[in-house]
């Protein structure tokens, strides 16, 4: 949040980076025992408190220098002679703000331009590139005091942002590259007003608005429009970029638009009694809408084609797909095109959340205070083809109580347990949704095998393997031949649950504060997250069947939520802070931590997700498919410790800090795709499964090494013309002992899917053995390029000056 306005975009829920650093006067952070003012998420609230004008003109301008030259390599550039971008990419920054009419009425502005220039390498071939970003970010504050205790607020904010070279997932080539191009947008207005000594109230408005445009192929042939996967290197693709950029209506732009707006009303009432203490009572109510549209192309032809492997020559620069010919139309191991038509156009989503609240942070005395609240959220969802998808309400509680055994402050301790409900996401909301949203059929290809032989001297090129493919394919029934696994016919054979409710997490916290005489203090607190209410689809004998408008059956796949899939999270959090002098101040924050279940329930690159748990239940085991085990999210230990020291030298002044960080490993679950066909009867269904996933030894069984860092900064800053204008410079040296370790590796598995060599094996009956059912990827474990290396030792430096 930014002034209290939701910056989250519907689709991962992530927030957008409208902000701009100068201009933020403080940043609020809550992670537990949150007032039931706020809502729609489950894990904590960051607002950032932007500056407003005053009757004195101020302002700065900040430039940073970095350059990406101006780092170590890391292991896997200095191994492949790789070098980074030497171009030097200032960030400029300015803020301004002072009285339009004195006492009365104020501005207050900002502005920030970057361009970021980084080497990057494709995947498997190591073919570099120069990544660029060009972001250019602005806003604007009026703050209007209409009458005494009376005040309005008018902020608008944007962001525009440009990346000529982006990789929408691992690629292989420089084909596989887009333009994406982003615009955001935000206003809102803001009126508070005092009415008596003891009630406030407060009325907001805002609209945000997102548009992503230019991303994917700009190609829609199937030669250069077909996106290709290379199933032994982790899907990693390759010919084409993901998605389409030209695939609007009669050829245009295809554009993305991700809205929202906020309607909040509120008010604080301030109520204080000898006997009943101290009640400071805030209620209100909330109208919150989430909406997109988009026609999610994913490839620029419709086509993807998935193949076994992919023959890398000449350092790279040249690829040729690798075709195993199926011998019947469910073959799991032979090569398959994918079809991903859109059948109906987006006519807009719309997710809509209203709540209410209640809450009293109540001061009983000296020893004891509370804080009570409750939270009501009623969700009315339509999808992009404005099919209600949800009607479901939710309850949070929020309890606290603090305790002051000394009712001085020197000791404090607390506990609490609340209830946080999200909202929905598009993402989810859509997996019905037969507008905007593409479908998937899967065909086995059955044509002439394509470059089996690996030593071949010259090798079918891409361009007419292709061909000889679509050739087949359309000659052979094309999107009518037989159907490799179950598909995904949006708005048809998939559809969102009438009662579908959005997930939750309950949160139980305890601890204690102790104030270090005048000089410090220190906290521990425990946490205990458990997340419910998960989405999952289930597609099971009781779900039923569905036709397609040709007449084709299908079975019947329905989201729901469920509570079989387990995802929790215990914490001990410490921290201390003491200033041994004025000019010394010493710190450290630690955690100790475990996330443990048998789903992650979301993910960076695609946010919520959906449990398959599920989905065609009789091929499916927990202990292989879905075990309990360490999340990803795992982070065992996470420790910062800092010292700052500040020295004035006349009216100049001089701070160094340095910063000590150790994180451990991230937890890692080898798994693959099997075979789970052929094994058992079918039970009825018209499609039963040929894929599943199997997990080799369990979930979180491998871990990446522990990454350490040590940072310093040299702050200086000095007064000039009269103190009227003061300058400064901030030099920083990151990871200055240069450690490194690879955070991001290689975690593909081979199994007979992906690899003939290996055999076959039930899931049912057999335990899998390595070497003979699966092994590990040739580069398992490995970077597989220089991102997936923990950031080396790097430089970068600003100056500006305040006034």
């Amino acid at each position: 949040m930014v002034d209290g306005v939701v910056l989250n975009e519907t689709l991962r829920n992530q927030a957008r980076p409208l902000v701009i650093e100068d201009a933020i006067e403080e940043v609020r952070v809550m992670t537990s025992n949150i007032s039931a003012e706020y809502g729609r998420f489950a894990g904590g609230v960051a607002n950032a408190i932007t500056r407003s004008g005053g009757n004195v003109f101020s302002g700065s301008f900040r430039t940073t220098f970095n350059n990406d030259s101006w780092r170590a390599l890391t292991p896997y550039e200095q191994e492949h002679s790789l070098a980074p971008a030497d171009t030097v990419v200032p960030t400029y920054e300015a803020t301004g703000g002072g009285p339009v009419l004195r006492d009365k009425l104020w501005f207050f502005t900002a502005v920030r331009f970057e361009t970021q220039k980084a080497a990057q390498t494709t995947r498997y071939t190591n073919l570099a590139y120069e990544e660029e970003e060009r972001d250019r970010r602005f806003e604007g504050k009026a703050t209007w005091l209409v009458a005494k205790g009376q005040t309005i607020r008018a902020a608008y904010s944007g962001r525009n942002l440009r990346q000529p070279s982006v990789a929408s997932a691992v690629i292989m080539d420089l084909a596989s590259l887009s333009e994406r191009r982003e615009a955001d947008r935000l206003v809102s207005l803001n009126y508070s007003g005092v009415l008596s000594s003891g009630f406030f109230v407060e009325g907001q408005y805002s609209r945000r608005q997102y548009r992503i445009r230019g991303v994917g192929s700009r190609f829609t042939d199937v030669v250069r429009g077909t996106l290709i996967l290379d199933r032994s290197r982790d899907s990693a693709r390759w010919n084409s970029p993901t998605f389409c950029a030209v695939c609007g209506p009669d050829g245009s732009e295809t554009i993305e638009a991700r809205d929202n707006f906020d309607a909040v009303v509120k008010g604080s009432y301030y109520w204080s009694t000898r006997t009943r203490g101290a009640h400071h009572v805030v209620f209100g109510a909330d109208v919150f809408e989430d909406s997109r549209q988009n026609d999610n192309w994913q490839s620029g032809s419709g086509y993807r084609l998935v193949v076994n492997n992919t023959l890398i020559r000449d350092n790279g620069t040249s690829l040729y797909p690798v075709i195993q010919s199926g011998t019947t139309p469910t073959q799991a191991a032979a090569t398959y095109l994918q079809w991903n038509p859109i059948f109906t156009s987006s006519a807009g989503s719309r997710l809509r959340t209203y709540s209410g609240f209640v809450n009293d942070s109540w001061t009983a005395g000296p020893h004891w205070s509370f804080n009570l609240g409750v939270r009501w959220d009623h969700t009315d969802a339509k999808d992009q083809a404005r099919t209600p998808v949800s009607d479901a309400q939710a309850w949070s509680p929020r309890v606290s109580a603090t305790w002051d055994p000394t009712a001085t402050g020197a000791w404090t301790l607390h506990g609490g347990f609340s209830r946080y409900s999200m909202g929905v996401a598009s993402a989810i909301a859509d997996l019905g949704s037969g507008a905007g949203r593409n479908s998937s059929f899967r065909y086995v290809y059955m044509g002439p095998s394509i470059n089996l032989d690996a030593s071949a001297a010259q090798p079918v090129s891409t361009s007419d393997a292709l061909t000889t493919v679509f050739d087949w394919f359309l000659a052979n029934g094309g999107t009518n031949r037989p159907l490799r696994d179950a598909p995904t016919y949006a708005g048809v054979n998939r559809v969102v649950g009438s009662d579908l409710s959005t997930p939750s997490a309950y949160d139980f916290t305890v601890g204690f504060g102790r104030r270090l005489g005048t000089r410090g203090s220190m906290r521990l607190d425990g946490i205990f997250r458990e997340f419910r209410d998960f989405y999952a689809e289930q597609k099971d004998l009781t779900t039923g069947r569905v036709t397609d408008p040709r007449g084709q059956l299908y079975d019947l796949g329905l989201i729901v939520n469920t509570n079989e899939m387990k995802r929790g999270y215990k914490a001990l959090q410490a921290q201390v802070q003491y200033a041994p002098r004025t000019s010394i101040t010493v710190g450290g924050n630690y955690t100790l931590s475990r996330a443990r279940g048998n789903f992650e329930g979301e993910f960076e690159a695609s946010g919520p997700a959906v449990s398959e748990a599920l989905l065609y239940p009789e091929y499916v085991r927990e202990s292989w498919a879905y075990p309990t085990g360490l999340l990803a999210i795992d982070e065992r230990h996470n420790l910062r410790l800092w010292l700052s020291y500040g020295m004035a030298v006349a009216a100049a002044r001089a701070d160094v800090s340095v910063l000590q960080q150790l994180t451990s490993g991230a937890p890692q679950s080898p798994d693959a795709p099997i075979v789970v066909t052929g094994f058992l009867p079918n039970p009825g269904y018209v499609t039963p499964p040929v894929i599943g996933t199997y997990f080799f030894g369990g979930r979180g069984v491998d871990t990446t090494d522990a990454a350490a860092s040590t940072d310093l900064s040299l702050n200086v800053s000095a007064p000039i013309l009269r103190d009227r204008l003061r300058v400064f410079a901030r030099f920083v040296l990151g990871n200055i002992f240069n450690q490194a370790v690879v955070t991001r590796p290689d975690d593909t598995v081979l199994t007979a899917v992906l690899d003939p060599a290996l055999a076959l094996f039930n899931p049912f009956t057999q335990s899998p053995v390595e070497g003979v059912h699966y092994r590990l990827g040739p580069t398992y474990g490995q970077a597989l390029s220089a991102d997936g290396w923990q950031r080396p030792r790097w430089f970068a430096f600003s100056a500006g000056f305040r006034f």
